[in-house]
C-alpha cells in the first residue's frame, strides 16, 4: 500500500519497485535533460497543462535551494505557484543580504543596501552609529558610503567605531576596484577547454576572474557573510545552499553585474505580482506547489514531479560521505526512505527528472543519475539503459 507511512515499515521492506504499482498511469523518467534550466522548462510546461485539467500538481525536490530556477521558470510563464512551508528564493534573508552587497558594489550611493550590509554580519557598528552617519551624509550631500572616505566625518566617532567604519569602507572599495579592473583587462573571457577545444564541464572549476559569480563568491567570503550564515544562523546548511544557488544563477551573466541585478529585481517584482497570498491551500488546482521531500509528508497531489534525482543531491552528498566514512548505510537508508515518501505523494501521475550537467558554486559538472532510480521497475522507459544493468 503506497499510502502506508514509511516510518511504520521495516527499512529492508521499503521497496521502490512496489511503490509504483498502484498509480493511475505509468510513471515516467525523463532522462538526458541537459541541465537544471532544461529540467525547469520541461517540468513547468507539463505542469501548466496539468493545471488546465484542474488537477493538483507538486514539484518535490531534496533541498530548498532547488526551488530558485523552478520559481523563475514558472514566473516567466505566468504560472502561479505556492511554496509550502517556505519563502520564495529571492525573499530569503541570506539571498537578500548577498544581493545588497552586490548592489553596493554596483552603486555605492545605494544607502538602503549600505545600511543592510554594514549591520550584518555584526561589525561593532551599532544602530546609533549608522543613524549618526546617515545624518552626516545628508548634511554633506553625499552617500553614506562616500562619507566614510571623509576624515572629518570619521572623526565624529570614537576610535573603535571609526576603525570599524574605515575597515568596512576599505573592504568594499577594494572589492569594487578589483572587479572593475579585472573587467577592463578582459579576464572574464577565459574558459576551460578540453583537448578538442570544446568547453569542458567534466570537473568543477572556479568561476573565471571578473565574472559576477566570482565576485559574489569573494564578497560572501571577505565580508564574512558566508561564515555568519553557516555558523551563526539557524538552518545554516540550508542557507549555504541558497547562497550557492545564487552564485549559480549569476553564472550565465558573465561580467554583467547590472544585468544580473536587474534580472533578480525583475523576478522579485514578478513574484510579488503572481503570488496569491490569500489562498494557501495545500491541494489547490490553480497553482503549482513547490516543496522539499521533508515538507511533503502527509500531503498528496494528483501529479508529482520528483526533480533532481541525481547522486549527491538525492541521495544527498552528506549521506554518501557518511556511508564512506562510517561504513554505515544508515544515512543512505534514510535518504531512500525520504525518496519513498516523495514518490508516494502522487495519486495519479509520477515523473522523475535528472540532468546531465548541473552548476554548483558557479561551475558546471557532469552528474550521475540517482542510485534510487535503479530500484525502479525497468518498464519505466525512457530510462537510460545503464540504470538496469
Amino acid at each position: 500500500n503506497i499510502g502506508q507511512s514509511p516510518n511504520s515499515i521495516p527499512q529492508e521492506q521499503i521497496n521502490l519497485r512496489s511503490a509504483t504499482n498502484n498509480y493511475g498511469e505509468q510513471p515516467q523518467i525523463f532522462h538526458q535533460l541537459q541541465d537544471q534550466y532544461a529540467e525547469a522548462r520541461v517540468v513547468s510546461d507539463i505542469a501548466s497543462r496539468v493545471l488546465r485539467k484542474k488537477k493538483s500538481v507538486a514539484i518535490i525536490y531534496r533541498t530548498n535551494a532547488q526551488s530558485s530556477i523552478l520559481e523563475q521558470e514558472l514566473l516567466r510563464r505566468g504560472i502561479k505557484y505556492f511554496l509550502a512551508r517556505g519563502r520564495s528564493f529571492f525573499e530569503r534573508f541570506e539571498v537578500r543580504l548577498a544581493l545588497d552587497a552586490l548592489k553596493l558594489i554596483y552603486n555605492p550611493a545605494d544607502n538602503d543596501a549600505f545600511k543592510n550590509v554594514i549591520s550584518t554580519p555584526p561589525r561593532n557598528i551599532g544602530q546609533k552609529s549608522i543613524e549618526k552617519l546617515e545624518r552626516a551624509a545628508t548634511d554633506g550631500e553625499s552617500s553614506m558610503f562616500e562619507s566614510l572616505s571623509k576624515s572629518h566625518i570619521l572623526l565624529l566617532f570614537p576610535p573603535k567605531r571609526r576603525q570599524a567604519l574605515e575597515q568596512f569602507f576599505q573592504l568594499f572599495d577594494d572589492l569594487t576596484r578589483a572587479f572593475r579592473a579585472t573587467n577592463e583587462i578582459g579576464s572574464c573571457a577565459d574558459t576551460t577547454q578540453d583537448k578538442n577545444g570544446q568547453e569542458s564541464s567534466t570537473n568543477f572549476h572556479s568561476p573565471p576572474p571578473g565574472s559576477v559569480s566570482r565576485l559574489l563568491m569573494e564578497v560572501l567570503d571577505k565580508t564574512g557573510i558566508l561564515e555568519y550564515v553557516q555558523y551563526e544562523l539557524d538552518n545554516g546548511e540550508d542557507r549555504m545552499r541558497n547562497l550557492r544557488e545564487l552564485v549559480n544563477l549569476a553564472a550565465p551573466f558573465g561580467s554583467d553585474l547590472e544585468a544580473f541585478l536587474d534580472n533578480c529585481a525583475l523576478f522579485q517584482e514578478m513574484d510579488g505580482m503572481i503570488q496569491d497570498e490569500e489562498d494557501k491551500s495545500t491541494t489547490a488546482t490553480d497553482k503549482v506547489h513547490l516543496l522539499t521531500a521533508h515538507s511533503a509528508k502527509g500531503l498528496e497531489y494528483d501529479v508529482v514531479f520528483l526533480a533532481g534525482c541525481e547522486e549527491n543531491l538525492f541521495p544527498h552528498y552528506f549521506s554518501i560521505q557518511d556511508q564512506k566514512k562510517l561504513q554505515s548505510k544508515a544515512a543512505i537508508d534514510e535518504e531512500r526512505r525520504l525518496f519513498y515518501v516523495a514518490m508516494t505523494r502522487a495519486k495519479q501521475n509520477l515523473f522523475f527528472t535528472h540532468v546531465k550537467l548541473r552548476t554548483v558554486w558557479g561551475s558546471t559538472s557532469i552528474v550521475q543519475p540517482s542510485r534510487f532510480l535503479r530500484d525502479l521497475p525497468s518498464f519505466l522507459s525512457p530510462a537510460p539503459s545503464f540504470l538496469h544493468r
